[in-house]
């Protein structure tokens, strides 16, 4: 089916890329459903589960998973204009009993029964760390993330209490040469450090390449200069810059990435100069 077609099937309407006000935000750009059905179809999200949206736009996640999965859905977004979108799409759904939408900013969300979460690059690195540290507060969990960005990845990767799960190759389903198109799963420990099911304790680096979760001072260091170097920024952080700071990684392949099946670029958690 195409995105118009899914969009027809679920009566939503969730086409389309919305710029974000926040310099800190990415712009709105739905997950292409394709990539959401690998996801249903994994069995890392149940009918049980409570998935929280991190950056939820018009809803397209929340309206998808509720409808295939039957799971409940929390879609929180800081831009009122796409949660009244996403609202209109929730009447128009009939979902309303599975899918409860917030306008609020990532940082400041106070989580509550939610037993998954999901990223698709929504926000700054430094945003991310912040979300990072109070899900890790909170306890056990899944972390899912799509097309993830290298500096998420180094941020999880310097976490102890995070464990990987699996990678969902999503390849395939376009050009089947971008290594960035998968799904990442992973698991936060709870205080006692239970996770429940034992998986591999390493975090692959990006892209598919496993790496030691050692964390080395240079690494360390990386990761305090992005949030010094970002903070109290009042625009978007360069990731050329970022990149600057340390040898570990190339700009290239993390800045302006265009989606094969669309004109438009995939969502940055930086700019370019």
């Amino acid at each position: 089916m195409t995105e118009r077609e899914w969009d027809k099937r679920l009566r939503i309407k969730t086409i389309g890329r919305e710029n974000e006000d926040n310099p800190h935000y990415s712009p709105y750009e739905p997950t292409p459903y394709s990539v959401l059905q690998r996801l249903a179809d994994s069995g890392h999200i149940g009918r049980k589960a409570h998935l929280l949206d991190y950056g939820c736009g018009k809803g397209r996640v929340a309206f998808f998973m509720a409808a295939t999965v039957g799971c409940r859905v929390t879609g929180i977004d800081q831009s009122q204009k796409l949660i009244d979108m996403a609202k209109e799409n929730r009447r128009a759904s009939g979902l309303g009993d599975r899918v409860r939408l917030e306008c609020c900013l990532a940082e400041q969300y106070a989580v509550k029964d939610e037993t998954a979460f999901f990223f698709f690059n929504p926000f700054s690195g430094k945003v991310f760390g912040s979300v990072l540290r109070q899900l890790s507060q909170r306890g056990a969990g899944k972390l899912i993330l799509y097309y993830p960005s290298e500096e998420y990845m180094t941020r999880l990767n310097l976490m102890p209490e995070v464990e990987h799960v699996d990678t969902i190759d999503c390849r395939d389903l376009f050009n089947g040469k971008n290594d960035r198109e998968r799904i990442e799963v992973f698991r936060l420990m709870n205080a006692d450090g239970d996770t429940g099911d034992r998986h591999s304790r390493t975090v692959p680096n990006v892209p598919h390449s496993g790496s030691s979760r050692q964390v080395t001072p240079a690494l360390r260091s990386f990761s305090c200069a992005l949030d010094t170097f970002a903070a109290g920024s009042t625009v978007a952080v360069p990731f050329r810059r970022i990149c600057a700071l340390s040898p570990l990684f190339t700009a290239p392949s993390a800045v302006a990435v265009t989606h094969p099946h669309s004109s438009r670029p995939h969502r940055c958690t930086a700019s370019t100069p």
